[in-house]
């Protein structure tokens, strides 16, 4: 019960207790004196109740903790009014005269009302009054007026035990009635626990050792208390007069005192037994941070006794020695660590000042270690009272060095490797040391760079930033900075340094990383460009988490599908799929957590007017930092006004009067229209899917792929296989000759090739008789000409020698006649020989 008095619930139940049973018993003995009959014994006097009832009215009020502005006021008014009537009581019991209230209610008994009633609560008005007066010192006014009012009833208690007859009268025995002692000590308690901090609070209510010992002496002053009661009520008993005031003031102020020095004595021992308690938790502190730092150590250390004991060790000298700390402590010498150091050991022992000394320990392993001891000795005065002992592994101090020169030249190795840009810059402005960096981004050797102050590379609009965040760097301003700047390389081209600085403890140098972010910028002013692309392209470009929620939504795609982005962007994209096409959906969603990229040329998407509309769209993953598919972005062009050119190509090339083949770029049959079906005796849509060597026989295959591979590097309109003969395969295995004309066809799936194949069975039979006719007339003009070679030689030979032997007949003696037919021989000769050479000529024509 003791422990729960702080507590807030039991506190604030004493309170509620106090303060509503103080005033229901003020407010039944005021009923008391209005309904009373002539004669009845009233339970106490008018002003009692009514102090009582205004008191508890007053305490309820004012509650249990500290309240409102306009309820402090009123439990203020009403504690005025408990004062102002407590000192109308006082004053007419002191002159003997009734006061206002008896005269209300009628006189009750002979002679004057008792003095410690009116006191009593002339004393609890003045507590409540200052009820919230000094809450840091334990309200010290308001506790010590409700004590002493609690003081001067307590002993009317036993002396109304004492004398029976004077229950329920205040003026013979002079004795308080028990309602009133009852009202005042209920009072005087509510007041005592309604604020928290209260010295009696702390002091009854603690576990500490002051408030224990105030508890035991808690009897004896009760002791006391009872003591003087029971001696008051003797001397009434004898007819003493004992209600005067200076009694009652006396009386007060002795038990009052008796209280204050009781609390005081708690409060000193609580404040001694909190310093005690601090001093403890100082030393355990000390000690906690005493062993922390004796593990936290590189060197083993060992405390020895005077005489050699061991008195604590750390667990770096554990791991030297092999030895359990828990083994070693209170081990006396010789140590086994040390073995044959027994001089060593004394000359350590009896050391005066610090020394230092190398030597070798044996671990329990049996390895020995080479350390280097040194020798602190502690005194109490001129006493010894402790040695300690460090040591260090100069195995471990030589490693440790080899480590600190092998950090030091892989910082070198760092400080020149780095692609980035590190450097010193002193407090004059000037570089004292640069990494080679330098020199690859800017182009400037390492002493030109040192040779010139920083801010001479600067761009002039950078220098005044540049400067601020500098200043602030050397007046200790920020501990660290992050800007960026343009410095001037060689080329006179500037280049943008991200700046990353920390000043040394002293300020007098800046410790500095730069990083070339010119491609990055670059790269950001790339990406808004390409945010304004995003915005301004005609394709619909949609960006989706895994789970298909879109994030974003470009004009292209409210073109397109219809819905503005605000009533997009937070929904499904299944909406734009058709109910028939929902597979499709998830299919490509496996395909992205799979890493894949989705190509369809030919999809189909619903408006939101529930139209449709033909997209070729590309989804492709998107990947995190990491790695990571966090979402997808999706590029739909809108190829309505494609397929609808595409169905009338189709119309077109089905109603060729050729037969068409559209192929890919892999050789595989896309379309053809029913005259290939003809043509081939494939049934309806038999060839769609199928390689096109399917329609060529096994013989032109190998020349077919080499004609397919050049006409692709260079696809125009031209014929195919020109000086050769091409054969097409019918299904049922008969050739046929024909005729291929190549036209490349530009589409969104790639480049596709038309062939227009023509039966050129009829014209080969045709050419066939030709070549015939031919032949036979070159076999006629042979034989003409063997004719003409038989004719000239057998003609021209015999013409020749008439006109021969008529010019030689000519040159002899004729006659006249004689010569005359001789002549007219050779002219006849001639014109003979003329026309056989033109027979001749003719012929070969």
């Amino acid at each position: 019960m003791v422990s729960a008095l702080t507590g807030i619930r039991f506190r604030v139940l004493i309170w509620r207790i106090t303060a509503v049973a103080a005033t229901v018993l003020g407010a039944v003995a005021l009923a008391g004196h209005l309904v009373r009959a002539p004669g009845d014994r009233p339970m106490t006097a008018p002003a009692g109740a009514v102090l009582a009832l205004t008191a508890g009215l007053a305490l309820l009020v004012s509650g249990p903790v500290r309240v409102s502005a306009r309820r402090r006021w009123t439990g203020r008014a009403l504690a005025v009014l408990v004062v102002v009537f407590a000192a109308h009581a006082l004053v007419s019991g002191l002159t003997e005269t009734q006061n206002v209230f008896e005269r209300l209610a009628g006189p009750v008994s002979a002679g004057g009302p008792p003095i410690r009633s009116p006191v009593a609560f002339l004393l609890l008005g003045l507590s409540l009054m200052l009820l919230d007066t000094g809450p840091r010192r334990g309200y010290p006014a308001s506790q010590l007026l409700a004590a002493a009012a609690a003081l001067v009833i307590g002993v009317a208690a036993p002396a109304s035990l004492l004398d029976p007859a004077s229950l329920y009268r205040d003026a013979t025995a002079a004795v308080t009635p028990p309602a009133t002692q009852a009202g005042v000590l209920l009072l005087a308690a509510g007041v005592t626990v309604s604020r928290p901090d209260t010295v009696a609070v702390q002091v009854f209510g603690s576990r500490r050792p002051g408030s224990r010992a105030v508890r035991r002496l808690a009897t004896a002053v009760a002791a006391v208390v009872l003591l003087i009661a029971v001696s008051l009520a003797s001397l009434v008993r004898f007819g003493v007069a004992v209600e005067g005031a200076g009694a009652d003031i006396l009386v007060g102020l002795l038990l009052l005192t008796l209280y204050v020095v009781l609390l005081r004595a708690g409060q000193m021992l609580d404040d001694a037994d909190r310093r005690r308690r601090r001093v403890i938790a100082e030393l355990r502190g000390q000690r906690d941070f005493s062993d922390t730092v004796l593990n936290a150590l590189i060197e083993g250390v060992v405390a020895l006794a005077p005489d050699g004991t061991v008195l604590r060790a750390n667990q770096r000298w554990s791991q030297m020695t092999g030895y359990p700390v828990d083994e070693v402590i209170g081990l006396h010498p010789p140590y086994p660590w040390w073995p044959g150091h027994d001089h060593d050991l004394r000359t350590v022992l009896g050391t005066v000042d610090r020394m230092e000394f190398s030597t070798e320990i044996r671990r329990r392993d049996g390895e020995t270690l080479q350390i280097l001891a040194t020798v602190c000795p502690l005194r109490a005065g001129d006493q010894l009272s402790m040695v300690i002992v460090t040591c260090r592994d100069l195995t471990e101090q030589d490693r440790e060095q080899a480590e600190r020169r092998r950090t030091a030249e892989e910082l070198d190795h760092f400080f020149t490797l780095s692609r980035d840009l590190l450097c010193i810059a002193s407090s004059d402005g000037y570089f004292t040391r640069v990494n080679p960096a330098w020199t690859r981004t800017f182009g400037y050797t390492l002493e030109e760079v040192r040779g010139r102050p920083f801010l001479a590379f600067v761009h002039p609009d950078d220098i005044d930033r540049t400067l601020q965040e500098t200043r602030k760097q050397i007046d200790g301003i920020t501990a660290a900075i992050q800007f960026e700047n343009r410095y001037r390389g060689r080329d006179g081209e500037y280049r943008w340094l991200s700046w990353n600085a920390t000043p040394a403890e002293d300020g007098a140098a800046i410790y500095a990383v730069a990083r070339d972010v010119t491609e990055q910028r670059a790269a950001g002013e790339a990406l808004a460009r390409l945010a304004a692309i995003v915005e301004s392209t005609a394709d619909a470009v949609i960006g989706r988490t895994l789970d298909g929620t879109i994030l974003t939504w470009n004009p292209a795609a409210e073109r397109i599908y219809g819905y503005p982005a605000d009533d997009a962007i937070g929904r499904n994209v299944g909406m734009l799929y058709p109910p028939s096409r929902r597979d499709e959906l998830r299919r490509i969603t496996t395909g992205l957590a799979r890493g894949e990229t989705i190509r369809d040329h030919d999809a189909t998407r619903i408006r939101r007017d529930g139209s449709l509309v033909h997209v070729a769209v590309t989804i492709s993953p998107i990947r995190d930092a990491d790695g990571e598919i966090v979402g997808a972005a999706s590029i739909a062009h809108d190829v309505s006004d494609a397929k609808r050119a595409e169905q009338r190509f189709r119309k077109l090339v089905l109603s060729a009067p050729d037969a068409m083949v559209i192929v890919d770029s892999d050789g595989v049959i896309r379309l053809v229209n029913h005259q290939t079906e003809s043509l081939f005796g494939y049934p309806g849509h038999a060839l769609i899917g199928r390689p096109v060597e399917c329609l060529i026989p096994p013989r032109l295959r190998a020349d077919h792929t080499e004609d397919v591979q050049e006409y692709l590097r260079a696809p125009t309109v031209r014929n195919m296989g020109l000086g050769r003969e091409l054969s097409g395969l019918r299904h049922d295995g008969t050739e046929f000759p024909v005729e291929i004309s190549l036209a490349p066809l530009e589409t969104d799936e790639g480049v596709l090739v038309s062939a227009a194949i023509r039966d050129v069975s009829e014209r080969r039979r045709t050419e066939q008789a030709l070549a015939t006719a031919r032949d036979q007339a070159l076999a006629a003009a042979q034989a003409k000409s063997q004719f003409v070679a038989m004719v000239s030689h057998e003609i021209r030979t015999p013409m020749n020698g008439v006109i021969g032997l008529t010019t030689l007949l000519l040159d002899t003696p004729l006659e006249s006649v004689q010569r005359r037919y001789a002549e007219s021989i050779r002219a006849s000769a001639h014109g003979l020989l003329t026309i056989i050479n033109d027979i001749l000529d003719f012929s070969k024509i």
